[in-house]
């Protein structure tokens, strides 16, 4: 099963690239236009939402990337203010998902709508179904369900 669960996350990961690098071009136009001092009022509230998006994103990847390197019990170590930025990141793609008209300004933002489903699988994994199957984890895994840094 956890052979079953690395591979979705692994199919996971391959989507977020795209919202990844869509919110990650949208926030480096919106800087170099604010840099260069063509900045329009009316450019501002855009360029936050690809930004606070780019940022939500990033917020999964190193959760991502800590389950997908360090083993399954790696993300019972990443803080709880991780957790809550996930969280949080979550909710407000889906309002902006469901309730904002694809002509709204802030209909960027629900583009983050891609990572609810890995968060939700990580919540799952690490606190639902959480590894029960200690007897052949990996070197990563040893160290760290004795509480060891890696």
């Amino acid at each position: 099963m956890r052979t079953v669960s690395y591979v979705l996350l692994c199919i996971q990961a391959a989507i977020l690239v795209i919202p990844t690098f869509f919110g990650l071009v949208m926030g480096v136009n919106a800087l170099a236009t604010t840099l260069a001092g063509n900045l329009q009022s009316a450019d501002v509230l855009p360029g936050l939402m690809y930004l606070c998006m780019l940022g939500l994103l990033m917020v999964g990847w190193y959760m991502l990337s800590q389950r997908l390197f360090n083993g399954p019990y790696a993300l019972r170590k990443v803080s709880r203010l991780w957790w809550l930025a996930a969280g949080l990141g979550a909710l407000l793609s889906l309002i902006g998902c469901i309730l904002l008209p694809t002509q709204s300004l802030f209909a960027s933002f629900s583009m983050a709508v891609y990572g609810v489903p890995t968060f939700v699988h990580l919540a799952l994994e690490t606190w639902v179904w959480p590894p029960n199957n200690p007897l052949q984890p990996s070197g990563s895994d040893k160290r760290l369900a004795a509480g060891e840094e890696i």
